[in-house]
């Protein structure tokens, strides 16, 4: 796969991850205010989360880095913390909660 491709590609999965990021911050909106103030560290996480994605995916766009080892293992380290995080919202609610 040449360079440009892989950087097509890096790019589509991580919007993908910020549209399922936003789709849950969303869905949080609309939960009662007593289950967002539970989560609501958790979510204010998640939207730095997609602030770090949102930056890639513009460094992206207007350039593709030959090398991309070091931001690639920070970026793994922040799918970590968003599963991580996620993770821990769904574990913090109940069936009442949305």
């Amino acid at each position: 796969m040449d360079l440009e491709n892989y950087c097509d590609r890096l790019k589509g999965d991580l919007t993908i991850w910020k549209a399922n990021t936003y789709d849950l911050i969303r869905e949080a909106d609309h939960m009662p205010p007593e289950s967002r103030d539970r989560i609501a560290t958790s979510i204010k996480d998640l939207h730095n989360i997609v602030g770090t994605i949102d930056k890639e995916i513009k460094r992206l766009e207007r350039e593709c880095p030959a090398e991309w080892e070091a931001e690639q293992e920070a970026m793994k380290v922040k799918f970590k913390e968003l599963e991580e995080k996620t993770a821990g919202i769904w574990k913090d609610l109940s069936s009442d909660d949305y």
